[in-house]
């Protein structure tokens, strides 16, 4: 089967064999629909030279569970349409497969399509949690593809983004400020009411320290380049000035405890993120500064020697949210969470929240795992305390969900959606005007009691 993406047709799949032609969708560019229009909006579409055929029907829950519909085609100047479902479908995600019969011809396929509540845009819901995510929208083929990716995760309920902005990019030369890329995400970010959490690094040649010493001289530079302290503040005073309260969080720099993201020592970290995050705070003193968000806890074969505690203590005075990443199943986040970070920032007198901003899970377990994963990382790190988690990412860079099961993205580069899509927009849809209030102790499972409204919704 070939599958095309095409803005033009509206999410969906056309297949062709000899003259028979097929596509099915929602009427929409992502193919995503609420439980009450799946009916009336999931349509399949026929093209061949034939006056009359049959079109069947499985639509299979990734979950678990399928039905099957079987249709009649009248054709009328080469075309008919036809409904696929009978009746409503739980939320979820779906794979409809169709063999179709015109005539003489035959033609199968498939499409993806996600159930689930549009939850967005989520201008003016943020509570007390922030529900976020990250997108790699440089990665896009085209301005239409960026908003696309920005819309999903909008209707996701997501109301935060991390999103990469290089200094090199914004700065070629000294003093000339190009913030025009920058301010085209931004913009579209402000369109469908996400706040941008930027990250910020890689810095151009000619910001680089001089007396830079690598922390392991046989890898050579990768990653950040150590930039200049002087400069890096300027950088960042005046891109914080530039942007005002539009951009409300900043990360300077990712994974800072791994040698491949910056092969600097972690006194170099320290002191370039405190000179950063001072210029932050001097560009836009409401502005709040994330550290870079660390890897993870374990010692890995490409952490910094005595990276912790160093970069969370060095920096204490200067970050106000501390930044940590850990993907993986949800465990590991539990328990790096209770057995080192809370207590790191408690024995030192560090008053400052935690944000896991990058962590996720891929599907090797399966779609069902990860989508349980979502849910449980989020609600765990808000039952911390923790401001906002972020799930790592909307979409997949260069996989389709026909290859390889090693996606970390609620999408296919495809924008065919996986379970853990409508996941985070049943999450989202319905804790985000909750609130916290306490953990129920339970020897087999974490029960968590939030109250929305009048009454209680219990995790």
């Amino acid at each position: 089967m070939n599958r095309v993406l095409s803005l033009l047709i509206g999410c969906s799949a056309w297949v062709a064999a000899a003259s028979v032609k097929v596509s099915v969708g929602v009427g929409d560019e992502l193919p995503f629909v609420r439980p009450v229009d799946a009916v009336a909006r999931l349509r399949a579409e026929v093209k061949a030279e034939a006056s009359e055929g049959t079109i069947s029907f499985t639509v299979r829950n990734v979950l678990g569970g399928e039905t099957k519909m079987v249709r009649a085609l009248s054709f009328m100047d080469g075309r008919a349409t036809v409904k696929v479902l009978d009746a409503p479908l739980k939320k979820g995600a779906y794979d409809v497969a169709w063999s179709c019969r015109a005539g003489s011809e035959t033609a199968t396929g498939s499409q993806r399509i996600a159930v689930c509540d549009d939850v967005g845009p989520s201008e003016g819901r943020n509570g007390e949690f922030l529900f976020g995510t990250h997108a790699h929208l440089q990665c896009c083929r085209s301005p239409q593809e960026e908003e696309l990716e920005v819309r999903a995760a909008a209707r996701a309920g997501f109301t935060v983004m991390r999103i990469d902005l290089a200094w090199c990019a914004m700065e070629r030369q000294p003093g000339d400020y190009d913030w025009s890329g920058s301010e085209r995400r931004v913009a579209l970010l402000e369109k469908y009411g996400i706040r941008p959490q930027a990250l910020v690094g890689l810095a151009p040649d000619w910001a680089v320290k001089r007396d830079w010493v690598y922390e392991r001289p046989e890898r050579g530079p990768c990653g950040n380049k150590l930039p200049e302290p002087a400069l890096w503040k300027g950088f960042l005073e005046k891109m914080a000035a530039h942007f005002g309260t539009r951009i409300p969080f900043y990360e300077l720099y990712n994974e800072p405890d791994l040698i491949g993201f910056g092969n600097f020592t972690v006194d170099d970290y320290v002191e370039s993120f405190n000179a950063g995050a001072r210029g932050v705070h001097a560009g836009c003193p409401t502005a709040k500064v994330l550290t870079g968000g660390i890897a993870c806890w374990r010692v890995t074969v490409d952490t910094k020697r005595n990276f912790l505690p160093r970069g969370v203590l060095g920096t204490a005075q200067d970050f106000d949210i501390l930044a940590i990443h850990e993907h993986g199943e949800p465990k590991g986040l539990f328990r790096t969470l209770d057995a080192h970070w809370l207590p790191l920032l408690k024995a030192n007198g560090i008053r400052k929240p935690i944000w896991p901003n990058e962590t996720s899970e891929d599907a090797l377990r399966g779609e069902a795992a990860q989508a349980a994963c979502y849910f449980q990382k989020a609600l765990f790190s808000w039952s911390r305390g923790c401001c906002a988690h972020n799930w790592y990412k909307v979409r997949e860079s260069g996989r389709d969900l026909a290859g390889t099961r090693r996606v970390y993205g609620l999408l296919s580069r495809d924008f065919e959606p996986l379970a853990a899509y409508p996941a985070v927009a049943g999450t989202t849809s319905l804790y985000r005007d909750a609130h916290f209030v306490r953990e129920i102790p339970n020897d087999d499972m974490e029960l968590l009691l939030f109250a929305k409204g009048q009454g209680l919704v219990l995790a």
